[in-house]
């Protein structure tokens, strides 16, 4: 969304790449004309920040060192910039139409396989993004304990995994990257939670680089800015936190709602 002169980012969706087929014809015959089956989508990019406030006192007083470190700040943004996109993304789960999982049951593999081969007899693409609520993932894991043969196909995220892409970030579970999110929306009366997987273009999202002011003491990092002030007079040190970015659903049947027991 940089200098593009609007928040808006408008996007295509065309049916190409050979998604419509060759028809039979006659020989010595001319085919008739195909019309080309097109769409649009957009994302709004808007700003989301929070701030920091830290006083001398609890920098003298901090045992861990952590309000003296910009190291710590810096992370702690990329960490909370990453979770606000899943968070945001969290929010359409439930907005698919193809929809797999029972109201009241605990989500199971056989659901998770029944998503997966949903997106798969729909020529969706991979690789596949999962982002299930907390109580679907704890469901998951014990359906997985319980299967011991599966336990291999879960490859669980790395504390490196986990610095870039956020906390909610659990691992890959075959073939799709998982993760998990409080924001996951609510099914069925407040009973149950829809999660979702999915593949390219269910999901669209636009962000923008910031722009540093030249007086500023910031730095922006993975399109992430971060600013630091400090106030003499109170001895209190302001870290704020600010990332531009959008999401909107994209390709319906690109993505599948799993509605499980909350």
């Amino acid at each position: 969304a940089t200098a593009t002169g609007s928040t808006t980012i408008k996007t295509s969706e065309l049916a190409w790449y050979g998604a419509t087929q060759l028809a039979s014809t006659a020989e010595s015959a001319g085919p008739t004309n195909t019309a080309l089956v097109d769409a649009s989508h957009t994302v709004t990019v808007a700003r989301y920040a929070k701030q920091y406030e830290t006083t001398g006192l609890a920098s003298i007083t901090d045992s861990l060192g952590m309000f003296q470190n910009p190291a710590f700040w810096v992370q702690d943004s990329i960490q909370s910039s990453a979770m606000t996109m899943t968070n945001l993304i969290a929010a359409l789960m439930g907005s698919f139409a193809t929809v797999k999982g029972s109201t009241g049951v605990n989500l199971s593999l056989a659901n998770w396989f029944d998503a997966l081969s949903a997106l798969e007899l729909a020529n969706v693409s991979g690789p596949y993004m999962a982002i299930l609520h907390p109580q679907q993932y704890h469901d998951l894991q014990l359906a997985l304990r319980t299967e011991a043969s599966t336990s291999i196909a879960f490859n669980p995220a790395t504390a490196e995994q986990i610095a870039v892409r956020g906390p909610g970030f659990k691992g890959n579970l075959y073939g799709a990257d998982l993760f998990t999110s409080a924001q996951i929306p609510t099914s069925g009366g407040g009973a149950d939670r829809a999660g979702g997987v999915f593949g390219a273009s269910a999901v669209l999202w636009a962000d923008a680089t910031p722009v540093i002011d030249s007086s500023a003491d910031a730095l922006v990092v993975d399109k992430t800015l971060v600013a630091m002030e400090y106030n003499a007079s109170t001895d209190q040190k302001m870290v704020v936190t600010s990332k531009y970015m959008g999401v909107s659903e994209g390709i319906d049947l690109a993505g599948v709602s799993i509605i499980t027991d909350a």
